[in-house]
């Protein structure tokens, strides 16, 4: 995961579980914006501006503070996977939510879902 996207993930946490206040999260989510967007970090952009638009709906009172948790909980379980077999693409990406239970396929090194 790139290190913008995982800043972001990680103020996202702290402000879930009530270590850092709306203010302090919203303030990282603009920091990591302006660089991934100057990086072309989309991973990390495409999540800033979800966190970004949830804040501007609650912040509009589109959202209680609950459901704003919520949402954001939902963005914070969600993560993407690139695969590519090979040296030149295609890449496979697979977007998934923690929630899906994971195991290790014997002897392959693969990660499978159980859906």
């Amino acid at each position: 995961m790139a290190s913008l996207e995982l800043t972001l993930r990680e103020a996202m946490a702290r402000y879930l579980s009530g270590m850092c206040s709306l203010q302090d999260l919203s303030r990282v989510e603009a920091q990591v914006l302006r660089r991934a967007w100057a990086a072309r970090d989309q991973r990390a952009v495409d999540l800033a501006l979800e966190v970004e638009l949830h804040l501007a709906e609650f912040q509009s009172g589109d959202w209680t503070l609950g459901e704003l948790k919520t949402l954001l909980q939902g963005a914070l379980r969600t993560y993407f996977v690139q695969v590519s077999l090979g040296a030149a693409p295609p890449a496979y990406t697979l977007t998934m939510n923690s929630s899906v239970p994971l195991s290790r396929s014997a002897g392959t090194g693969l990660v499978v879902a159980h859906v």
